[in-house]
């Protein structure tokens, strides 16, 4: 059968697998939500007894010894629909927890919805889920639990499809709930809590999709554990927080182990162990932020953590033939999605003469009627490319070029690192 998805970036990694074992009847994937390789691998080798689960799957495990890079940027949201689609985020879109569509001119947020955010995925590339329908039918069960993505999952709560019964579910959070590790209370960590309790109604689902006698055991599950990420954030990716938040993950991981042999499927199970990212030691009571930075310098931009859109005019420039007179026309830098650049009325319009790089004699000034117009005098003696026009419009960062057409952009560098020259040509 075609086992590859429809659309997928790199190459497949047959040799990470054992060509002469029995072929898995499923797979299940554990996420370790922004748990850095170096920390995992740093406990097995120096306390693998306090991490027995992780450690009997590594003992039979291909592994990366360097780790690897999901996507760029390496985030949630972007990574997670990366491992569920096999392709990278400028193929599937999601390109930060947070990003700006230029054509529709607005800001949308997968992460902060939260739920229902399968559409964000562009509909050419196919989902592991999918994938799964297509070779085995669409009888084929499959599971993303708590998973950011989750497109064509036959489970998934934060599509809102729950197949799960929520009265078991009830009495299997009180069992689960030993598992949780007591310091999140006694440390009054309320975002801690509140994962721990996360990650325990996402074992009680699984527990309750294997056992069922209506439903057949899953094919393919995506499971995220999301305490590693929120105590690494809180207390550090390599501090005791983290360690205590490994050794309650394992302690879920063991109970699945445990609950696919009880069903006789272990052994048929390829399990696959990832994270999302890694993670850094940082200072979180900063709050930085550094891509806001350019809009202190007087830049227009939308700004989304990590990432920034820079928002600039499309200008059209015409001299007369005999060089008296000229003519601007103002227009969005981003097209809307019928291909259009909109003009930009009342943008504000000065040219001078360039004498050595500065502005020096004013030629003309006023802003632009309502077709995005503005027409000037100039002194047929003064070439092109010493006549400079400065453009400042709504909602756009200013631009300055030559009446040739040659732009003369405020050097960022210069901008954000003040020691730099300010102003730059380019061609």
């Amino acid at each position: 059968p075609d086992v590859y998805l429809k659309r997928q970036d790199g190459e497949v990694l047959g040799d990470l697998l054992d060509s002469q074992a029995p072929t898995p009847r499923s797979i299940y994937v554990f996420l370790l939500d922004g748990l850095h390789h170096t920390e995992l691998e740093d406990r097995l080798e120096a306390d693998p007894d306090t991490l027995p689960n992780l450690r009997a799957l590594r003992e039979t495990a291909a592994v990366l010894a360097s780790g690897s890079i999901v996507n760029f940027p390496s985030i949630t949201w972007p990574s997670h629909t990366t491992i569920g689609t096999g392709t990278w985020c400028g193929h599937h879109d999601v390109v930060n927890p947070s990003y700006y569509l230029r054509d529709e001119r607005k800001m949308i947020s997968p992460q902060g919805q939260q739920v229902e955010t399968e559409g964000f995925a562009n509909p050419e590339v196919e989902s592991l889920y999918e994938a799964f329908a297509r070779v085995r039918g669409e009888a084929s069960l499959t599971a993303a639990i708590h998973a950011p993505f989750g497109r064509g999952a036959k489970h998934a709560v934060l599509e809102r499809r729950n197949l799960c019964n929520r009265d078991v579910l009830h009495g299997l959070n009180d069992e689960l709930s030993r598992d949780e590790d007591p310091r999140w209370r006694e440390d009054k960590n309320e975002d801690a809590v509140r994962e721990s309790t996360l990650d325990t109604r996402g074992v009680a689902q699984v527990f309750d999709l294997f056992r069922r006698d209506d439903l057949p055991s899953p094919d393919f599950v995506f499971h995220e554990l999301i305490l590693t990420d929120g105590v690494g954030h809180d207390y550090g990716p390599h501090s005791e927080g983290m360690r205590s938040a490994l050794e309650e993950s394992d302690r879920r991981i063991g109970r699945i182990l445990d609950l696919l042999e009880e069903q006789g499927q272990r052994q048929e199970t390829l399990f696959v162990v990832t994270a999302d990212h890694g993670m850094a030691p940082q200072d979180v009571s900063l709050a930085a932020n550094p891509g806001r930075h350019v809009k202190t310098v007087g830049l227009s931009a939308q700004v989304a953590d990590s990432m920034v859109w820079l928002l600039d005019c499309h200008l059209e420039i015409e001299r007369a033939a005999d060089g008296r007179t000229a003519r601007i026309i103002v227009r969005h830098g981003d097209a809307l999605t019928s291909g259009e650049r909109p003009v930009l009325a009342n943008a504000r319009i000065s040219v001078h003469r360039l004498e050595v790089d500065v502005p020096g004699e004013e030629l003309a000034e006023g802003t632009t009627d309502n077709q995005g117009l503005f027409a000037f005098s100039t002194p047929a003696e003064i070439p092109s490319s010493e006549i400079l026009v400065r453009v400042e419009a709504p909602g756009c960062s200013p631009r300055n070029l030559t009446l040739d057409g040659m732009s003369r952009r405020k050097d960022l560098r210069g901008a954000l690192y003040p020691d730099s020259e300010q102003l730059h040509e380019h061609a």
